[in-house]
């Protein structure tokens, strides 16, 4: 397919651009242009849920920019759907709602009433752009007092979590799993069971459209999304119940400086440097988590975040990334 400047017929594809953005519609006369909402020029301070399907005249569509008329080649002219049917499509959906700029655009609608296809090209190639771009995405949210899975959760991971029984466990699996559906949708544009997940010998979940980590304690749960290794854990700040945790978490070196401190300090010091560490084991996909034999470094993070008036360390291990982005009390 390519666009041309050319008059249009009816039934035709076409669409206007504006910058970096192209607007799409079906033409039908004059008289007559169908789009999924108003150019973006014309659609400023209008919510995505006010936005409807409509008809305006091709100088309402144009919006002060030119017009452009898709031409396909001899494959995709034998697919695409005949223009009266094509017509029929586009005027049946007039009133339509539900806009969303990544999944259901002016775009969508247009190849949707001439191809039958569900598709966007130009928010595709901002995507894989997204995809490229080392972003490193935290979402942590409170786990719900009732948790019911839904379809948006794959199989393979409803099986996993339907063997756990204790209900605490289940609920905060459950939600995690919830969350990361909800962070794949906001951070790069895929649903979660659309993102081929499989649970390696490990213990590890992974995907080949993006990495992830999860962790889930104390009522919370949090889900890192990035295009390199990542890991995340979160965690209560509470008195280790275990005689001699420290001794089994700590390097030498680190034990050195935890016994330096006292009180408060010397728990969330803790605390932070098992996150850490739990960060960074979850990364690696490794069987046997040996704390006391992890260093951290350049590459954890961890900081003291307040969640529903208590404290909590979270711990972040990332190869690279050029921004990070955390987004608390996160609703699902």
């Amino acid at each position: 397919m390519r666009w041309v400047f050319k008059e249009a017929s009816p039934g035709d594809m076409v669409r206007v651009r504006f910058g970096e953005l192209y607007h799409y519609g079906v033409f039908v006369s004059e008289d007559e242009v169908i789009q999924f909402g108003l150019a973006p020029n014309l659609r400023r301070g209008i919510k995505d849920s006010e936005v409807k399907v409509l008809a305006t005249d091709v100088e309402g569509f144009l919006a002060g920019a030119f017009l452009e008329v898709a031409v396909f080649d001899r494959k995709e002219e034998k697919r695409r759907i005949v223009r009266e049917k094509t017509i029929s499509v586009a005027r049946s959906r007039i009133g339509d709602g539900g806009y969303n700029i990544l999944h259901n655009n002016c775009e969508h609608f247009a190849f949707e009433c001439v191809m039958g296809e569900h598709r966007s090209e130009q928010f595709e190639k901002a995507k894989d752009r997204l995809r490229a771009i080392s972003v490193l995405d935290i979402y942590i949210s409170k786990v719900p007092e009732k948790v019911k899975l839904n379809c948006r959760v794959p199989r393979i991971r409803r099986r996993d979590i339907a063997t756990v029984s204790n209900e605490r466990v289940f609920r905060e699996k459950a939600y995690a799993s919830m969350l990361l559906d909800h962070a794949m949708r906001k951070s790069l544009g895929i649903k979660l069971r659309r993102a081929e997940i499989q649970k390696l010998s490990s213990g590890k979940w992974v995907s080949p459209f993006c990495e992830f980590s999860i962790s889930h304690s104390g009522g919370f749960c949090a889900v890192a999304i990035s295009q390199k290794p990542v890991g995340v854990d979160i965690e209560p700040i509470r008195e280790p119940s275990a005689e001699g945790f420290a001794k089994r978490v700590l390097t030498p070196k680190e034990l050195s400086g935890y016994e330096s401190l006292s009180g408060d300090e010397r728990m969330e010091y803790l605390m932070l440097k098992w996150c850490e560490k739990e960060s960074i084991f979850k990364a690696s996909g490794k069987e046997a988590f040996v704390p006391s034999a992890i260093e951290t470094g350049k590459n954890t993070r961890s900081k003291i975040i307040l969640l529903d008036g208590r404290k909590f360390a979270l711990g972040i291990y990332a190869e690279s990334f050029l921004k990070m982005n955390i987004y608390e009390n996160v609703e699902i």
